[in-house]
């Protein structure tokens, strides 16, 4: 059935079917799902005396928690948080984001 095609195609076609096999469950977990919240994070840093700007959403339950995400993977190219600034942290709604995969899982 895979023979023809590539691994990056066979990795979709897993995702895609573990994406509905979990919503499915959406139904069952409506109390869970509905604590999760959309954020927004908007901020910039600098590296090699270069001001980056970047915005990021994720899925959390809380604000902190969102934020705790964003720099874990800001800092995991080697910028330090005390050189990270942040400038809006915002709850957005589904309708609002921009993110093609956080629209997905969120749905």
């Amino acid at each position: 059935m895979f023979q023809n095609l590539t691994r990056s195609k066979i990795q979709n076609l897993i995702f895609l079917e573990l994406l509905s096999y979990f919503k499915s469950f959406k139904i069952g977990f409506n109390l869970v799902m509905s604590e999760i919240k959309i954020f927004r994070i908007i901020g910039n840093y600098k590296k090699n005396h270069k001001k980056y700007l970047f915005r990021k959403e994720v899925r959390s339950l809380k604000e902190e928690d969102a934020l705790e995400k964003v720099l874990t993977q800001i800092t995991s190219i080697g910028i330090y948080r005390r050189q990270i600034n942040i400038q809006e942290i915002k709850e957005i709604s589904l309708e609002e984001s921009q993110d093609h995969l956080i629209r997905e899982l969120s749905e």
